[in-house]
């Protein structure tokens, strides 16, 4: 009896287990969430980031059964993305065609945003613009004059660490040579801060001028556009008016 009791008891658990009921004492499982299967629908583009000279494999799926394709992507080439998905190797993937996938640990994808840039070099000098933001980067052909301003539609990180905006079809220009304007800013009031004087500039740009004027402690001023440059701000008071943003604070 004891004997049948106790195989009678394994049984009953094992069966109570299963029907998803939980036995009191019982350990209490962790839900774990597993990697998403299924692509997510968005587009974009990827630069692939692999070394100079060498290629990266297409892939057939993101998931552990993958195989390649036999198709080979070289490293700066820039690519068109429909979908994408979390990959078994933990890193997000990029459908790139029909069965068709390459690894986010090989590709940067640029941010849309958008806004100005304005070339900051040496006054009667310019700037020039590469056909993208890799190592392996060619001259395009143009250049932008110190001072001179383009829109920009993406940013990206480049192989040397600094940002870098497109200006145009396979046009880029790094961030160590302008100043940069975000759309996305809009004019705001600022307050010179206290125990501090704001001396006016004519220009954030190389070869800037002082004016005559300085603005006092504590003083409020309508702010109208807003430029990074380096690692410095600035903000437009209007005409050739300009001041660093650390002497001010944003007041809403």
């Amino acid at each position: 009896m004891t004997i049948k009791h106790t195989v009678f008891t394994a049984m009953a658990a094992v069966a109570l287990f299963g029907s998803g009921l939980a036995l009191a004492g019982a350990p209490t499982a962790t839900p774990v969430q597993a990697a998403s299967t299924t692509a997510a629908q968005q587009g974009g583009s990827v630069t692939i980031n692999y070394v100079p000279g060498y290629s990266v494999a297409v892939w057939t799926t993101p998931n552990a059964n993958k195989k390649p394709t036999g198709k080979l992507i070289k490293h700066g080439t820039l690519v068109n993305f429909t979908a994408t998905q979390d990959g078994a190797d933990g890193y997000l993937w990029y459908q790139i065609g029909a069965n068709q996938w390459i690894s986010g640990h090989y590709a940067k994808e640029a941010v849309a945003v958008t806004g100005r840039v304005t070339a900051n070099y040496v006054p009667g000098y310019s700037i020039a613009i590469w056909t993208s933001a890799n190592s392996n980067h060619k001259l395009s052909g143009k250049t932008l004059k110190h001072g001179a301003s383009l829109p920009f539609t993406e940013e990206t990180v480049g192989d040397d660490g600094a940002t870098w905006f497109k200006v145009g079809a396979n046009q880029w220009v790094s961030w160590k040579y302008v100043g940069f304007e975000l759309d996305t800013w809009h004019p705001v009031t600022v307050k010179i801060k206290a125990n501090s004087v704001a001396q006016v500039w004519n220009s954030p740009l190389n070869g800037h001028k002082q004016l005559n004027k300085a603005l006092k402690a504590n003083t409020s001023w309508k702010a109208f556009k807003s430029m990074e440059i380096g690692n410095n701000g600035w903000f437009n008071l209007g005409g050739n008016q300009w001041i660093f943003s650390n002497n001010a604070v944003e007041i809403h």
